[in-house]
């Protein structure tokens, strides 16, 4: 019941994982939901339509490139002068696309400490309505493991993990932070990589692409996802890490230094 009352900002929440969140939130009562994302097009057709579902005045779209602060603050001014509070961070823009690393990286990864560093030092701290504020970093499986098929992409979701963590230990303004490591997801993310690959990859990483893809179990669907999601903002601790694969959920241990050292 945490997000019941809350003020949301979802990031990529126009499409696949992101309107899942931005859908779950809505069912659990959220008081408002941002959808920041790059289509405006996209984005006011699903204002409409969940505002026939959900009620009016309960989700507004602001046109977003997280890569850029600006417009990011934008986004969160216009939450708060809409809702009158900001509660809740879900950074979830993000692209998996190894033949345009550059971009790969200024989006998962600047993108992301651009939404942490505004809500922590900014509004979350301000405006929120309760005690507790709560920012969420989507990662995936491939910030927990190796994968030879997107090396560039499996970088930036470690280094999501690596920013979560971190950050965390600071919680100077009583803000949770969590990391969610998603396994394979029906979206359109993961269907474009079907049908695209190598063009995803470059030439040297297709044959391990392909190798993953054959011995892939299967995707899980995005609403299993968002539903986990929102019941961890709920009740996840501070700094945990939480990975949804197989239709399954399970906190992810990272060993201290001492527990690494091999004796």
């Amino acid at each position: 019941m945490f997000v019941k009352d809350k003020v949301a900002f979802v990031t990529g929440g126009a499409n696949g994982i992101g309107l899942c969140y931005v859908k779950e939130l809505l069912k659990n009562s959220a008081k408002g939901v941002t959808i920041a994302d790059l289509d405006p097009k996209r984005g006011e057709k699903v204002v409409e339509e969940l505002s026939k579902e959900y009620g009016d005045n309960k989700v507004i779209f602001v046109q977003v490139d997280v890569t850029n602060k600006n417009e990011l603050e934008n986004g969160m001014k216009k939450t708060v002068e809409t809702f009158k509070s900001f509660d809740i961070l879900i950074n979830n823009a993000g692209i998996m696309n190894d033949a345009i690393w550059e971009k790969e990286i200024d989006i998962n990864i600047k993108g992301t400490i651009h939404g942490c560093l505004l809500a922590m030092d900014e509004y979350i701290p301000k405006y929120k309505s309760s005690s507790e504020g709560v920012i969420v970093n989507v990662s995936s499986i491939f910030g927990i493991e190796p994968f030879g098929g997107l090396p560039i992409y499996t970088a930036t979701k470690h280094a999501i993990i690596g920013l979560s963590r971190s950050l965390s230990q600071l919680n100077n303004e009583n803000i949770k932070i969590l990391t969610i490591c998603p396994g394979p997801t029906a979206t359109a993310l993961l269907q474009d990589l079907f049908d695209k690959t190598p063009n995803n990859s470059v030439e040297k990483y297709s044959d391990a692409m392909k190798g993953y893809m054959a011995v892939m179990k299967g995707m899980q669907e995005a609403p299993f996802v968002a539903e986990n999601v929102v019941k961890l903002i709920g009740d996840a601790k501070n700094g945990t890490i939480w990975n949804l694969e197989n239709n399954e959920k399970y906190e992810v241990i990272i060993p201290d230094k001492e527990g690494l050292l091999k004796k």
